[in-house]
């Protein structure tokens, strides 16, 4: 079967049609990681969604760090307002310092006895209940 063809072989623009179709960020970040021109699709389809980023429910750590890693490059704000509602980790703030050179504002709000070690080695300020997190 000479002429196979396979999801990969489709236009950008076809492939984001697919990822308009699919309602969990969880589906779609499951697709994305299947090929490396899906991942671009999914950051094509994305383009400005994840500006500020916050994060929601359902998404594990492994696709936060995929998220960022594919979107990365349009995340301008990240920010969260229960620190146990945000899967932070060494490899999730190495992700977001690699990935995300427009990154203007991050900021994590929680009780201070419920930061990580590893979001509190990257703390630069803390004002009224939040942190101002730098690289």
């Amino acid at each position: 079967m000479e002429n196979e063809r396979s999801i990969t072989d489709l236009p950008i623009e076809v492939l984001d049609l697919i990822f308009e179709e699919l309602q969990s960020i969880v589906d779609k970040l499951q697709l994305a990681q299947v090929h490396e021109k899906l991942g671009k699709a999914f950051a094509y389809h994305s383009r400005s969604a994840f500006k500020k980023l916050t994060p929601f429910f359902g998404v594990t750590q492994e696709l936060w760090v995929v998220l960022v890693s594919l979107c990365g490059s349009t995340v301008e704000e990240f920010s969260s307002r229960q620190i146990w509602n945000t899967p932070w980790s060494d490899i999730l703030v190495e992700t977001i310092e690699q990935h995300c050179p427009n990154l203007k504002s991050e900021c994590v709000s929680g009780a201070m006895d419920t930061v990580p070690e590893e979001v509190q080695q990257h703390s630069v300020a803390y004002s009224s209940g939040g942190w101002a997190l730098g690289a």
